[in-house]
């Protein structure tokens, strides 16, 4: 979860907003915030660490979908049927999770791009390289 909080770090008073339906403190300035571009490839990089990290949990709890019960009798079964659901709902959550990292780091990437004037690539196939986004001095 060290991804989850360089997330926070990064987009600091962004994301530090009050209790449920208050806006944030109010900093100046009409909501305006800019991101220098290797700012923007660490945020990339984290929602990234952090889907791989869901990815990660999924593939370790994989043996929770295919429990059997200790016994032939029904309650032994039932629970164990019982856990297989629980186990796929929770493996459909981590997931559900990992996609939402990966939508975030796109959209970042997606941005960073724009601001490039470079072509659109897929956080998923620089994943899968190894590459991180080139650097560029400058401020979004």
């Amino acid at each position: 979860m060290d991804a989850f909080r360089s997330i926070g770090r990064s987009l600091g008073d962004i994301a530090a907003s009050g209790p449920m339906g208050t806006p944030p403190p109010a900093q100046g300035g009409g909501g305006k915030f800019s991101f220098r571009p290797d700012e923007i490839e660490a945020i990339v990089k984290d929602w990234l660490e952090l889907a791989v990290g869901y990815e990660d949990s999924r593939f370790n709890s994989r043996d929770m979908v295919i429990v059997s019960g200790p016994g032939a009798e029904i309650a032994s079964e039932t629970h164990a049927s019982t856990a297989r659901i629980s186990g796929q709902a929770y493996i459909d959550s981590l997931n559900d999770k990992a996609e939402y990292c990966y939508s975030q780091a796109q959209k970042f990437q997606d941005a960073l791009s724009d601001y490039k004037g470079v072509e659109r690539s897929s956080v998923r196939r620089i994943t899968a390289a190894g590459d991180s986004a080139p650097s560029n001095s400058g401020e979004i």
